[in-house]
């Protein structure tokens, strides 16, 4: 075996082991971990239920572990970068927590994960993809890392279950859609910092009833909001200056 598509175990729920023959010239189960691993790049190509990351892992692939029904997973303190949809349709797994060494991660990457809780982002991002965690329905806490500067459109679109958020403090724009269709937010923390609120970031966010701002009136009166492209929800509800 010298070549595998990216989506060869796409949505295979139910696999539990992984196992590469020794003497395979391009990829490695090394260290019995139940993944198949690109051994010139140290890219994590495959996963499954039963996989244990290694460290010498560099890279997570794309798709790697698409539809599995693992419920939980260390991700290797080698690891840098994760690709898009890594973890997409993960429908089991509870929390995830990025570790600081992770400095890039894809676009799709833990969608329809359904029964994701709580989510830690590490110090290492300082930008959160395109629907990162979309329908995302069970996920209720997320910790931001301190570095963290963007989050890209839609990435919390339908976190239907997510009662409160506390921004990252150095983030300048809310992006277009960013937490549209979360109908149970109730309260969001916003960083002096920002200067923008995109269409829809608050659609459909119909019990949002607080907005703690860390800056004062002045400044949030200059806050371009696009308060008539479904927005109303924000524009109705309480600005609290701290």
């Amino acid at each position: 075996m010298t070549s595998i598509d990216n989506t060869a175990f796409e949505n295979c729920s139910e696999l539990e082991r992984i196992i590469v023959e020794s003497g395979n010239g391009v990829y490695d189960s090394r260290e019995n971990c139940n993944a198949i691993i690109k051994t010139e790049s140290n890219e994590l190509m495959f996963g499954c239920k039963g996989t244990v990351m290694p460290d010498s892992v560099t890279s997570i692939s794309n798709y790697a572990f698409m539809g599995s029904n693992l419920t939980g997973i260390k991700i290797g303190a080698g690891v840098t970068s994760i690709g898009s949809y890594a973890f997409t349709d993960c429908r089991y797994l509870e929390s995830i927590s990025i570790p600081d060494n992770v400095n890039s991660i894809g676009f799709d990457i833990f969608s329809n994960c359904n029964s994701l809780g709580k989510v830690e982002i590490g110090d290492g991002l300082t930008e959160i993809s395109d629907y990162a965690f979309r329908s995302c329905y069970g996920l209720q806490e997320v910790v931001f890392g301190k570095n963290v500067e963007k989050i890209d459109i839609y990435a919390f679109v339908s976190c239907k279950n997510l009662t409160h958020i506390k921004l990252p403090s150095k983030i300048q724009t809310i992006e277009e859609g960013t937490f549209s269709g979360c109908s149970e937010l109730k309260a969001v923390e916003v960083p002096a910092g920002v200067t923008a609120i995109g269409r829809s970031a608050f659609g459909d966010c119909t019990n949002l009833k607080d907005v703690y701002f860390l800056g004062n009136e002045a400044q949030w009166n200059k806050i371009d909001v696009l308060y008539a492209l479904n927005n109303e929800p924000l524009g109705n509800a309480t600005i609290h200056f701290l």
